[in-house]
């Protein structure tokens, strides 16, 4: 699912904002917090990585730490909010939207997305062949 959206949003198509108003926003602060308590659940002991493409671990000897939740609920809330305004039809808001999502993909998440499909990959590898052991989870309950 990352490297689809990856792929998806960097064909986004380049545009220019229409209106000095950012669009509206639909991901309240509870979601957020949901969404990223959901996923820190699930990848239990797991979520904490070193992330090293931080401007400041060139000049540091102290790893910088991110955590998978967090960069997964930060990507939620821009998709989210791209899709609410096509949900809910708010064609006035369309481009300034795409044009939103494209910048914050550039600037902001685009990178967050690739750094989190390293300890996704790593939990899912070593996970392989303990059948059985795995939670029943429901993706729906996650985004809900």
């Amino acid at each position: 699912m990352f490297p689809l959206l990856y792929v998806k949003a960097s064909l986004l198509p380049e545009t220019f904002p229409l209106d000095d108003e950012p669009p509206a926003t639909f991901v309240r602060e509870e979601d957020y917090v949901r969404v990223s308590a959901r996923i820190a659940v699930i990848m239990g002991d797991e979520d904490i990585y070193l992330d090293v493409f931080v401007d400041d671990m060139k000049y540091s000897d102290t790893p910088v730490r991110a955590t998978v939740s967090e960069n997964i609920a930060d990507i939620y809330q821009d998709i989210r909010n791209f899709v609410s305004v096509y949900q809910f039809e708010l064609t006035g808001q369309m481009q300034d939207a795409i044009f939103i999502c494209k910048e914050n993909f550039l600037l902001y998440w685009g990178q967050k997305l690739v750094n989190v499909l390293r300890p996704l990959h790593a939990l899912k590898s070593r996970d392989t062949g303990k059948e059985g052991e795995e939670e029943d989870l429901n993706e729906d309950d996650l985004w809900d």
